[in-house]
């Protein structure tokens, strides 16, 4: 299937190209061709130059998946982590802009006879725009890197999958990041004013028209905002961000990890806490490095006024600067199964604290049908069995593992009553 697409991808970029070759080296004839075989075109047809454009940017996509491999453009705004980055998107939307002004711009030139490319100037504030973007997209990286190299900052690297939209507003925490709301929306609004703007002059062209410049108020706020980008990502941030938490669904006695930055590479007298309850004793804490925290939740049983529900779980380190939290689920010791009853082909076992993570079941030390619902209270699975030996009223053993305690059954009942 992939080597299809590349194919019709390859075949879409040489006719392309070979398209406009022709109408580039036969530019004239091309256009007196056009006249004699639809001569109400050039009043009718006001769409025509926006599709040029368009087929700029479809040929250039084009020759972006033969080079690199990928489908997606968009690949080319990710940062040094693999996430979305602002400062590439707004230097990607302007390149993005002004190709395409520029070449549907052309292209009603060269409907009305007007085909010398001389008398074509990209306007002042568009190269400054393009060029501010630039310069703030190499120097975000540049920062970063360095950063990143003397160890004043930490980046977790994730997965091509796990980057999300939201990234061009949010920092690595996930809190949003008002510098790059700032720069991102100016931008948006400067490239759709222009566009809006460019597109009017096209359609309204005259012998003297040329492209539109950016409004100086626009370019203005535009900078502001690039520069408060910048300058915030100069100042080195000091505080511990957590971004990730394993397992999500936590039990007393078990280990937890944290992920993030800034942690610090020794505990010292920093402490983790749960709902604003520090984690005693502090030995529970079994390594501290500055950007991964493995430590045992307390217990069994709980301790005192500690109750299994949703949690902000939390690091304050030495000195008391505090992180951002995290939500998870501290479950009670283990699950306990209060019914399992028989519905048609289906089993339900109906309990508390099976947490939302799917584990897995055995009936008479047999693995259950296909799982098909996994609550904290409730869960169905597949009658695997001939319906006669499990029937209501029928009596078997269940076991029930979970992720976070795949060793060992975290409930079991040798003699369970079906129902």
């Amino acid at each position: 299937m992939k080597d299809t697409a590349s194919s019709m991808a390859k075949w879409i970029f040489w006719l392309l190209a070979l398209l406009a070759g022709v109408g580039l080296c036969f530019r004239e004839a091309v256009s007196k061709w056009g006249d004699s075989i639809c001569p109400w075109a050039r009043s009718y047809c006001r769409d025509v130059p926006f599709v040029v454009g368009f087929s700029v940017l479809l040929l250039l996509w084009a020759l972006y998946r033969l080079l690199s491999g990928l489908w997606n453009p968009l690949e080319v705004i990710r940062g040094v982590d693999k996430r979305w980055s602002t400062s590439k998107c707004q230097f990607f939307l302007w390149t993005v802009v002004a190709l395409f002004c520029y070449a549907s711009f052309y292209a009603e030139r060269a409907g009305q006879g007007w085909l010398d490319l001389k008398d074509l100037h990209i306007p002042q504030n568009l190269l400054l725009a393009m060029g501010l973007s630039v310069t703030t997209a190499i120097a975000a990286k540049g920062i970063t890197s360095s950063q990143v190299s003397n160890g004043t900052i930490s980046k977790t690297h994730v997965g091509t999958e796990e980057a999300q939209t939201s990234d061009l507003i949010q920092d690595d925490g996930g809190a949003i990041d008002l510098t790059k709301v700032q720069m991102l929306g100016w931008t948006v609004i400067a490239v759709g004013a222009y566009m809006a703007n460019a597109a009017h002059t096209i359609r309204n062209m005259a012998q003297t028209s040329d492209l539109p410049d950016i409004d100086m108020t626009l370019m203005v706020l535009m900078g502001l905002g690039q520069g408060a980008y910048l300058a915030k990502k100069m100042v080195v941030n000091s505080t511990p961000t957590i971004t990730g938490i394993e397992p999500a669904n936590c039990r007393p006695g078990r280990e937890v990890k944290l992920t993030g930055t800034l942690f610090g590479t020794t505990k010292g007298d920093s402490t983790i806490a749960i709902d604003g309850v520090a984690v005693q004793p502090p030995a529970l804490v079994k390594l501290w490095s500055d950007t991964s925290i493995i430590f045992v939740l307390p217990g069994p049983p709980l301790p005192a006024g500690w109750s299994a529900g949703q949690k902000a779980v939390s690091i304050t380190l030495d000195g008391g600067v505090d992180s951002n939290s995290v939500r998870a689920v501290l479950l009670a010791l283990g699950p306990q199964v209060h019914a399992l009853t028989v519905v048609g082909n289906s089993l339900t076992l109906a309990g508390v604290d099976f947490g939302t993570e799917r584990g897995s079941i055995r009936i008479n030390d047999k693995p259950a049908g296909q799982i098909t619902g996994w609550t904290d209270t409730l869960i169905t699975f597949a009658n695997f069995a001939a319906p006669a030996s499990l029937a209501p009223g029928a009596t078997v053993s269940v076991k029930l593992f979970l992720p976070d305690l795949p060793d060992a059954p975290a409930y079991e009942d040798p003699n369970c009553t079906l129902t």
